[in-house]
């Protein structure tokens, strides 16, 4: 058994996992499942490729310096400068509207409704405070007199602060 068709389709096996996985989890399929078994084939993918670099040191120096002059090779600023602005631009979140964009194929999830009290949800569009997007959950009890409160929850759905209450009387 050759070590380098172990190693190469090794990392063949844990690209195609972690593909499907990958793309699962963009359209906002959280299964655990998923999320392990992503998690476990980034791992395995790692330790792969870490070996796969090191069976081809050779050929990877070769891809950044020319032998014959000594210097650096135009791939590898192109290749150094697109990972540092890709990391740029995902730290400050410029890229938020690309990883958002699989929730557009995520399964809309429905709000269990509690016997004789009606909801309604009303997101807004693009606004957001502090980077979380707006959500208004308007609640009505059928046996109660019309009120209305607006209260600020966490994203758990524990009220943190009432700004307007009722007015009891």
């Amino acid at each position: 058994m050759k070590k380098k068709n172990l190693v190469s389709l090794g990392i063949a096996a844990a690209f195609f996992v972690l593909s499907v996985t990958g793309l699962l989890l963009y359209i906002k399929q959280k299964a655990e499942v998923i999320e392990m078994t992503h998690t476990v084939f980034g791992l395995l993918f790692v330790a792969v490729a870490i070996f796969h670099i090191l069976n081809n040191w050779g050929s990877l120096k070769n891809y950044t310096k020319d032998k014959k002059e000594g210097t650096w090779k135009k791939e590898f600023f192109w290749i150094g400068g697109l990972l540092i602005v890709l990391l740029i631009a995902a730290m400050t979140e410029m890229l938020e509207p690309i990883a958002e964009f699989g929730q557009l194929f995520a399964p809309k999830k429905e709000r269990k409704e509690q016997p004789g009290v009606l909801f309604h949800e009303k997101r807004i569009a693009g606004d957001s405070v502090n980077g979380q997007h707006v959500v208004f959950l308007i609640q009505r009890e059928e046996a109660s007199k019309m009120q209305i409160s607006v209260n600020l929850a966490d994203s758990t759905g524990k009220v943190t602060d009432s700004l307007v209450k009722p007015e009891r009387g």
